[in-house]
């Protein structure tokens, strides 16, 4: 059974996966475009990390921003590469979704790639009702990054 949970982000398996993430982002995305924040960043920021365990192993992550005092941001999604496929990826987001409306977000924003490896993220996103949107924060028009909004109005 997967459970979801929040995670240290200092904890070897979760660093593991954080630079995982950071690796893959940065071999499909030039550097300049890539935002995948490495494990120290995570670890000194103000984001609420959740992970996905079966039996002990970490299989996926995720992480949760305020972007403002209405507004959530999905960060470091990341599923094990041995797990893809299983849907830790859609666990992991309905938490931080759920955590969201706990909080009284009226939105949620995500960034992600264009790249073909990423379609299965944009798959998941859109299938949960996050629409494309114009780049928001320090995000820019650029045919590489994708930002996308949920509104957890109505």
């Amino acid at each position: 059974m997967i459970e979801i949970g929040e995670e240290d982000p200092t904890g070897a398996d979760v660093v593991a996966l954080i630079e995982a993430h950071r690796a893959f982002s940065l071999t499909i995305t030039p550097p300049e475009h890539a935002y995948a924040m490495p494990p120290e960043q995570v670890a000194g920021s103000d984001l609420v990390l959740v992970g996905a365990r079966e039996s002990g192993q970490l299989l996926g992550v995720g992480a949760l921003r305020e972007f403002d005092a209405a507004t959530g941001e999905v960060k470091s999604m990341h599923t094990a590469a041995q797990a893809r496929g299983r849907g830790v990826g859609r666990l992991v987001l309905e938490d931080l979704l759920a955590r969201c409306r706990a909080r009284g977000y009226h939105r949620v924003l995500l960034e992600t790639g264009s790249m073909e490896e990423m379609a299965a993220a944009r798959s998941l996103y859109e299938s949960v009702g996050f629409e494309r949107r114009a780049p928001y924060g320090h995000y820019t028009e650029n045919g590489i990054n994708l930002c996308y909004e949920l509104s957890l109005q109505g």
